[in-house]
This record gives C-alpha cells, structure tokens and sequence, in this order.
C-alpha cells in the first residue's frame, strides 16, 4: 500500500497547487478593464526595447474586487517605465487580461509556462506611484545590484548577457543570435545557471577549505577537515543557488549536496538513488508545479541517466573512456526527452559538450563569480578577471557559432504519437544497460517510431487547411496529396516576436514539411508577412506570390492558377486595372476547389475589393472562407457573405487585441448566413480536412488535450 499512500499524498499535493493558480485567474468580466491596485515587485525586472516586463503581486486587490482577484501578475510597462527594484509597493493603474497563448500543438507553450510561474493574469500599467521603497536588504535586491554593476563594467560586451546568466540566472540580455548557436549545439544548459555550475562551485569551496583547514592543527582537532570542507561546500552552494534564483536544476543540486553533506556529518552511508529521490521529493514538496518546468526533467533525468549508465560495472574505465560513455548515455538518453520539449536534436551535441562543459563550468563560471564578487572591493582586479571571462566566452561562442553552421549540427524530426515517446522508456533501459545484458541492439529498434514517425498525409483529391494561431496576423498551411503552400506566414511583432520563426517554422517541421511549392503573401504587412525571411531562411520555397508591397516574387493576378494532386487553384482578384481604396484592398483572393468542397482565401479585402468580386458571385461560393481581415468592421458586407455562404467561417486575431477584432456584428453576420464560426483565440490552431467523401473533419488545437493550464475560451 506504501507505492499508492505516495501517489494519492503527490496527486493530493499537486492538485491543491493547480487549484490555487486556477483559483487566482482574472475573472472574465474584469478583462481590459482599467483597475487601480497596489502590487509589490518580485523578482529582477526584465528590461525592454520599449519598457520594461517585470512579476509582481498584489497586496491590495481594486476596491470591490477582493475576492477572487489575482495575486501574481506578470506586467509590461512601455510608456516612461520607471526603474523598478524588487521589494518597492507601487500604486498602478493598469489593464488586464487572463493569461494566454498560441496554441498550435508544436512549439513553445507560453500559457504552460506562465502557469508554471503561478502567473494569473497579465497586463500593461499605463502609470503609478511608488508607496514603499524596496528593503535595505533581500536576495533581489543583491541580485539587482550585481546585475547594474556587470552592465556598467562590460558595457558594449557581447558576453554580457552570458556572464549575468552564469552569475544570477539572468538570461534577458543573451542575444538572440547566441541563443540559435546554444540551442543548435545543444549546449544552452550551460549558459543558464545548471546544476552542474553549483556542484562545480560547491567543490571547489569544499577543496579549498579542507586544504586550508588541514593547514591549521588547532582547527583540524576541533573539527575535521572533511567536516569543515562540506559544511564551507554546503553553504557555497546554497548561496550560489539563491544568486541564482533557485532554479529548479540548482535546488536539485542544492538538495543533492545537502543530502551527501548531512550524511557525510552523521557518519551514513546513502546510496546514490536514495540522494537523488531525496531531492527529487524535496522539489516536489517545495514547488509541485516544476514539474512543468524544461529544467525539472532534464535535469533529473541528466542525473538519472549518469547514474544507471555507470551502474553495474565490476571494473572501472580509465577517465577518458568513462567522460565519453557518459556524454554518450547523456545525449542518446535525453533524445527523446528533446524531441518532445524542443522538437529537435542536436547531433554535435556531444563534441560541442565535451569543449563547452570544462571551459564554462571549470573556467569561465569561477572567473565570472570572482569578478562579480570583487565588483564592490577591487574594481580594477575585478574588471580584469571579468574581461577574461569575456574573452573566453567570445572564443566559444565563435567556436559553437561554426559548429552551429555544419550541415548536419541539428535534426527535425516530425513530431512522432505520444505512444512512441512511451515505448522510448524501456528503449532507453535496455540499451544503456551494463555490459552483459543480452541484445542491447534491440533498444534501438524500438526508438525506431521515435527517430522515423509516421506523419499523416492528405490522400489524392483531399485538401488539407491549418489556420495557425499566430496571434495578431494570419498564417494559412495549405496541404494536397504531395504539395504544400503557405498563404500569409505570420506577424513580425514590434516587441520583437516573430511568428515565422516561433509558429510557423516548428509548425512545419512538426508536420514534416520539408519543401513549400508555393508561399502566397496576400499583402505586404507586417501581421501577413513579416514572418517571410525566416520561412526563406529555413525552407526551400518554388515559388512566391504577392499582393503588392514587396519587391520580390510575382504578383496576383485574376484568372492565373494551377493544379495539385487533383485539387485546383485559382487567383479571383486582384482584377488588371483595380483601384482600390488602400493597400488592404490589393490583397490576393485566391479559391480554392477540391472534390470534397471549397476554400476562399480573402487576405485583408475590405469592402471596395468586395464589391469588385460580387461581379462574379457564383465564384465565392464556398464550403470554407478565411472571413477578410480579421473580422473587421471595414469588410464583410452582407452581400459577401450571402454571396460565399460558407459552411465554416474562419478568424485569425490576436486575443483581446486593440483592434477589437473580430467584432460581434460581423461575427452575427456569417452566422445568420449559416456558418459555423471559428477563431484562434478560442480554438488555437483550426485543422479542416476536406476529402470526397462526407462532412468537413474540423479540429481545435486548444481543446484537443484540456490541459489544467489552459484557461477556458470564450465562445463567439
């Protein structure tokens, strides 16, 4: 009964830290609405471009709204953002909106993330008052301090954003360029403060005082030096953990190095695994909800795989060969574990590891903590120390940076069923077992559906459309029995978000696009095309079609089309010779027909480009139409929509977007037409499989797996 006591006690536990977070989340009636409240900074702010992205919460709740109102906030503050330090109470005012996220099924889950963080609501302050100031003393507060002081001596450095990831966890400043070069070599746990980085540290305290100890008799006869060395080790290690933010990779290790600390104290012996479930259950006691953190699994699961890789031998390898089965047991057993959290794997992972792992850890982390301790004590020492380990880190970065461009550096697998990520587990046990268990071959057998999936594709005559849930923007994915187009590739954010990139592209790989035999920009906009140079960066592209606005590719045009596998393509405006009355208008309407029905494809026309093609309103009927831009008031006329009269009325917007879209009388309008109305901020990514024979198949992203993090839409 023991086994079933634990798991009731850890679904007890966990269900009681779900239910807070989804108890706190902002009532749907206070949405946008402008909310005065007093609210205390947590944690180091994140600076901005245009502001500054900072966690808070609230200690007085608007008057009126006691009950029930958030208490963690996640909150951006554009317009003449003051510098905030953690622990000061602020009187804001500012507008909310529960939390949110694309959802496509493939690719980082923002709403997971800010549940994991216990984010209730987010918003924008439009202006406040400070009421108390921060305390003298507070971990934030040092944290902050060591951060001003690190971006004033290595002003200009482009290590300066590693350096504040290795020293306090801060990883806002790392260059987007570092980050496609960390993540492709599979090295970006290091320039994050690991559990590796802690244990490091931990030793070398730990070393350093036993020698010193030792040195000094009347010390070594109160006290023995091993004792002295662990406790000096212990609390390293648990100072570190707090300048670093007590990620979860560095309470693991804090709990690991406790655990072997206490028992090295008490004179017991403890096992390996008992250490490593000891810290495990501690973590879990602490924060139930880092399980939903990248860092929980990889980092016990780094561990785990160490541990049962090096079991069960009789004779020890010498060092090199042993360094080498490890990195080896560490890559192959993670794999799957990337796969999913990431949607890819690293193939030069292992030899970039091997060179990044002693440098950083051995070299570059030290030196980085010695400057940033001698900041405030021997500027110019510490400067010095600094500039080595910005140096150092430059040569790496240069080296990964290479590594990064090989051909074969990462892998895009589609994205296997959830079944062959379970069948991985034995597959992993089996072929890292010790020497002597019979056919450790057969483990690679069966990570077979993981590495090679089987990926469904639309069959001869079928056609397959995926709205993708870009936020504010559109991005359409077009699929036939052996073809693929995109019409619109997402928004490019001017905070710096781009779709292209973030959505489409892991969209693509997911769904093991490899080729896109057309790209149709229906217009120039930023929200329509903005994502084009990373699709053109990552993807082979045949062709490219465009409304106007870019200086590349051919443009639309009434009556040019083609045929796929039995589907037909057609162009239905714009007309040689069109006017209209702004760019919007210019937008390509392209149709779309296969046996099992058709697709209209309407850009942003708005309601000249309507009038335009109600010449020809046979040619809008449709069993599937993209409703113009966004849902706009501008667009959408009634005779449009009786003209197309739809069975499925598609809406691409961002949530609770500025331009209110799309709004509630053209909603009304497809729907007293007939149509089934979807958008993405209720439904996510919006499959339709259109095949000869029956209904149109339609699916939501959002409410295919109901998730304890995804809070409930709201229905048109």
């Amino acid at each position: 009964m023991r086994p079933l006591a634990w798991l009731l006690f850890g679904l007890a536990v966990g269900g009681q830290a779900v239910g807070a977070v989804r108890d706190g989340w902002l009532p749907a009636p206070l949405e946008g609405e402008s909310l005065v409240f007093d609210l205390r900074i947590d944690a180091l702010p994140e600076a901005r471009v245009r502001g500054v992205v900072f966690i808070a919460e609230v200690v007085r709740a608007p008057a009126g709204q006691e009950l029930g109102f958030p208490r963690r906030l996640r909150l951006s503050w554009y317009k003449d953002a003051p510098r905030l330090i953690p622990g000061e109470v602020w009187r804001v005012n500012a507008r909310l909106k529960r939390p949110h996220g694309t959802v496509n099924g493939f690719g980082f889950d923002y709403e997971a993330w800010l549940f994991r963080q216990g984010i209730q609501a987010t918003g924008t302050v439009h202006d406040g008052t400070r009421l108390v100031p921060a305390p003298a003393w507070g971990i934030d507060g040092l944290r902050l301090a060591v951060r001003e002081r690190l971006v004033r001596m290595l002003a200009g450095e482009p290590s300066l954003g590693l350096i504040l990831g290795l020293v306090i966890g801060d990883r806002s400043l790392i260059l987007e360029s570092q980050w496609d070069d960390l993540i492709a070599t599979g090295t970006n746990h290091l320039l994050a403060i690991s559990g590796l980085h802690v244990t490091m540290i931990a030793g070398l305290i730990w070393g350093l005082v036993r020698g010193l100890w030792a040195w000094i008799p009347a010390l070594a006869l109160r006290c023995p030096a091993p004792f002295a060395g662990a406790i000096a080790g212990g609390v390293g290690a648990l100072g570190y953990s707090l300048l670093a933010g007590f990620s979860v990779p560095t309470q693991r290790t804090l709990l690991m190095l406790l655990t072997v600390v206490l028992a090295l104290l008490s004179r017991c012996v403890v096992r390996t695994w008992d250490v490593l479930g000891l810290a495990l259950l501690f973590v879990l006691l602490w924060d139930p909800l880092s399980v939903l953190d990248v860092g929980f699994w990889l980092s016990f699961g780094a561990v785990g795989l160490l541990v049962y890789a090096g079991s069960g031998r009789l004779v020890r390898p010498g060092w090199l060969r042993e360094a080498g089965h490890a990195q080896l047991a560490i890559s192959l057993g993670l794999l799957p574990l990337t796969l999913l959290l990431f949607q890819r794997g690293a193939l030069v992972s292992p030899l970039a590891n091997a060179i990044a792992i002693p440098l950083v850890s051995l070299v570059v982390t030290p030196l980085a903590l010695a400057g940033s301790a001698l900041a405030l004590l021997a500027e110019p020492l510490a400067h010095a120390l600094l500039w080595l380990a910005a140096r150092l880190l430059d040569g790496l970065m240069g080296l990964l940076h290479g590594m990064a461009a090989w051909p074969m550096a990462q892998w895009f697998p589609p994205k296997a069923q959830a079944w062959a990520f379970l069948l991985a587990i034995p597959a992993l046990v089996w072929l890292l077992a010790p020497v002597g268990v019979p056919a450790r071959w057969v483990g690679l057998l069966l990570l077979a559906p993981l590495i090679w999936p089987h990926v469904p594709q639309p069959g001869p005559g079928e056609l397959w459309l995926d709205m993708l849930d870009v936020g504010q923007g559109q991005a359409i994915l077009v699929r036939t029995a052996g073809h693929a187009m995109l019409y619109d590739v997402g928004p490019l954010g001017f905070g710096g978000f781009d779709a292209g990139a973030e959505v489409v592209l892991p969209v693509l790989r997911g769904l093991g696009v490899e080729r896109l035999d057309a790209v149709v920009l229906s217009n120039g906009d930023r929200d329509h095309a903005g994502g084009w140079e990373a699709i053109r960066s990552n993807r082979e592209v045949l062709r490219l079609w465009q409304g106007g606005g870019l200086h590349e590719g051919e443009p639309c045009r009434k009556g040019k089309g083609w045929d796929w596998d039995g589907v037909h393509f057609v162009f239905l405006h714009p007309v040689d010779g069109f006017h209209g009355g702004n760019d919007n208008d210019q937008s390509c309407v392209l149709r779309i027909h296969a046996p099992g029905g058709s697709v209209l494809l309407t850009g942003d026309i708005e309601r000249r480009a309507e009038a335009e093609l109600l010449k020809e309103p046979d040619a809008l009927r449709a069993t599937v139409v993209q409703v113009p831009h966004h849902g706009s008031a501008t667009s959408s006329s009634t005779a449009f929509v009786e003209a197309a009269a739809p069975r499925i009325a598609l809406i691409s917007a961002g949530y609770r977007n500025n331009f209110r879209h799309p709004r509630p009388e053209v909603v009304a309008r497809w729907q007293e037409a007939g149509a089934v109305v979807l958008d993405t901020p209720a439904c996510g990514r919006i499959r339709v499989r259109l095949a000869e024979a029956g209904a149109p198949e339609v699916d939501c992203a959002r409410l295919k797996w109901l998730w304890a993090w995804r809070v409930p839409g709201t229905a048109l």
